[in-house]
């Protein structure tokens, strides 16, 4: 079953995106165990290096309001490009050290197509 709200939350995150350079906004959601979303948007600087994808705004955003990555039950990441959006190998390290794993990934597009992955 896709969760809709979650995709919605990611989505509507994407305007909070500071995307000066690419000028690809990503939103994140992250689904918490006691319902509640937290969420995460692109942030880009002229230093590439610099950059925060919009997962790991909403993850820095779920540590810093006190939950952990065993809080997570399901995340959903929206981009306003045609072409889904691809883990960048930060992204996925992130994920693997926090030992994330055997919950689902939504990930949408400007197109409203949603791919159901389940990491």
């Amino acid at each position: 079953m896709i969760d809709n709200n979650l995709i919605l939350e990611a989505t509507q995150q994407r305007v909070n995106s500071y995307a000066l350079y690419s000028f690809i906004k990503i939103g994140a959601a992250i689904k918490l165990d006691d319902n509640r979303i937290v969420t995460g948007a692109n942030i880009e600087f002229e230093d590439s290096k610099l950059n925060i994808s919009a997962l790991e705004s909403a993850i820095y955003n779920l540590i810093n309001k006190g939950y952990r990555a065993h809080n997570i039950v399901a995340i959903a990441i929206s981009s306003d490009t045609k072409e889904l959006y691809n883990l960048n190998t930060k992204e996925k390290d992130i994920l693997n050290n926090l030992n994330i794993h055997n919950i689902p990934l939504y990930i949408s597009n400007m197109s409203d197509k949603i791919v159901k992955i389940i990491l």
